[in-house]
Formats: C-alpha cells, structure tokens, sequence
C-alpha cells in the first residue's frame, strides 16, 4: 500500500503548499492496523489523543476519510468509524474492516491548535482521492 500513501501524501502536501507559509501547518504519518493497533482497549498515546485527518485504505483503494478535530481525537473517531459509517451498510462495511489489507493512515496536526484545517483538509482529499464511503453534499 506504500503507493496509495504515497499518492494520498502528494495530495495533503498539494494542500499545504496552497496556504500561506505563515499558516504553518505540518503533520506526522502514522499507519495503524486495525487488528494490532484499533480493536485494543488501550490506545496508544502517539496517535489517539492527536488531531488531522485519517484515512481507511485496502488494496483495492481509497475507502473512507474523516478528521478528527479537538472536541473528538483520532481514538474517538476511529473507535467510532470501525464500528460503522453514517449511511453505509453494516454488513458491507464490516468486511471491509475485518479485511486483512484494511489499514489506517493518519495524518497526525504537530499543532493541535490549527485542528480547524483537519475540515478543509478532509473536503479537498474526499474531493481528489473519491473514496468508496464518503458522500459529498451539494
């Protein structure tokens, strides 16, 4: 999957290079395997208290993208978002959970104090990358 995190970093740095120098917004890539690193009682503190933008990938491509902003980390969303999807089938997502290749890539804010650009971030991804499970409105 090293070519789809490579594709999906291409596009997060697209993104910053659109804003002003001064925004300073930088980021740390942290993949997670859902079966070692999510279905766990303990999160690890590299990555759940954080806040930006992650994204369910498998081989067959771009799945799901979501932000995790301070009112709720990335241990809240993905505990969330492994369980289910706001108007996908359960079933149909389970198996794409429960598939091996299923991985998480998280795009981790080093200044949780511009979580608001996760938002912006999250739209123009989901707007680039057309992941299988997120429903643009408009």
């Amino acid at each position: 999957m090293g070519n789809q995190t490579e594709r999906i970093t291409e596009k997060v740095n697209e993104f910053i290079a659109k804003l002003s120098p001064s925004v300073g917004l930088e980021y740390e890539i942290e993949e997670l395997d859902i079966e070692k690193d999510v279905n766990v009682k303990q999160y690890s503190d590299t990555w759940a208290g954080k806040v930006g933008v992650y994204i369910f990938i498998n081989e067959n491509g771009v799945l799901y993208i979501g932000r995790a902003l301070k009112s709720s980390f990335f241990g809240k969303r993905i505990a969330d978002n492994t369980q289910k999807i706001p108007n996908v089938d359960l079933n149909e997502w389970q198996k794409e959970i429960e598939d091996p290749s299923t991985k998480i890539i998280l795009y981790k804010f080093k200044n949780e104090k511009l979580d608001f650009w996760a938002a912006s971030l999250e739209i123009f991804l989901i707007d680039h990358l057309e992941p299988k499970y997120n429903k643009r409105r408009g």
